[in-house]
């Protein structure tokens, strides 16, 4: 009982210092984010002001704006590419399941010996055969 009790004592401890911090945490976002206008959008608090300013906005140098427009362009060309190249990956990967499972199907068919009964004991062809011969068909399928 003495090395439970100071690991329960750790684990209480670990647990309420988690509680206070995440009580402190949800104060301070509900601190930061006060909606004075009550709107939602999509049932999301907005979190900014989205609303036009009174005062007129100063517009960014055409350098800042085409260095921001090339970030922009760039971004959207890697995404783009790393979307391909997963969607290429997840392509192939389909296609060689697709290819391992009809290749263990092939080769199970392969070793699978099918028989027919009715093609083995036909009467016409049982009337061809000598006496002896079936005589030891009987027996071997009789297991004497």
């Amino acid at each position: 009982m003495q090395k439970i009790s100071p690991l329960r004592a750790s684990v209480a401890k670990a647990f309420n210092d988690f509680k206070a911090n995440r009580a402190k945490k949800a104060q301070n976002n509900e601190n930061l984010h006060t909606n004075p206008f009550g709107i939602t959008f999509k049932g999301v608090l907005l979190q900014s002001d989205v609303f036009e300013s009174s005062t007129a906005a100063q517009k960014p140098a055409l350098k800042d704006r085409i260095t921001s427009g090339t970030k922009m362009l760039a971004s959207a060309w890697v995404g783009t590419i790393n979307k391909l190249n997963s969607m290429k990956s997840a392509a192939i990967s389909f296609g060689r399941k697709i290819k391992e499972t009809t290749k263990n199907t092939i080769d199970m068919l392969n070793n699978t010996n099918v028989e027919f009964d009715i093609f083995k004991y036909n009467v016409s062809r049982l009337q061809k055969q000598p006496v002896s011969e079936l005589e030891q068909m009987f027996r071997k399928e009789l297991g004497v």
